[in-house]
């Protein structure tokens, strides 16, 4: 048992009155269930090879939106100018 198992345990033993083997059931019990729900989240983690494959998806769908942008942008001049020329 860890340090604050160990007090866990005192606590349940004396201040709750349960007898040496419920107080250890208990204590093990909220260990594994804690355990379990501090494994999960390291468990979604991404790692290093992920975020780089993850940062070059996103570096090319900016660039591909900005020169989507780029060509509305030009054509939308291009119609303006045109329309000016033709009046």
């Amino acid at each position: 048992m860890f340090g604050v198992n160990l007090k866990l345990y005192d606590i349940f033993r004396k201040d709750l009155h349960l007898s040496d083997d419920k107080a250890r059931e208990l204590v093990d019990t909220l260990d594994e269930s804690l355990g379990k729900q501090l494994d999960a989240p390291v468990a979604q983690l991404a790692t290093k090879s992920e975020l780089k494959e993850l940062e070059g998806r996103i570096k090319t769908s900016m660039y591909v939106v900005g020169i989507v942008q780029f060509i509305a942008i030009i054509g939308t001049l291009i119609a303006v100018v045109n329309f000016m020329i033709k009046k």
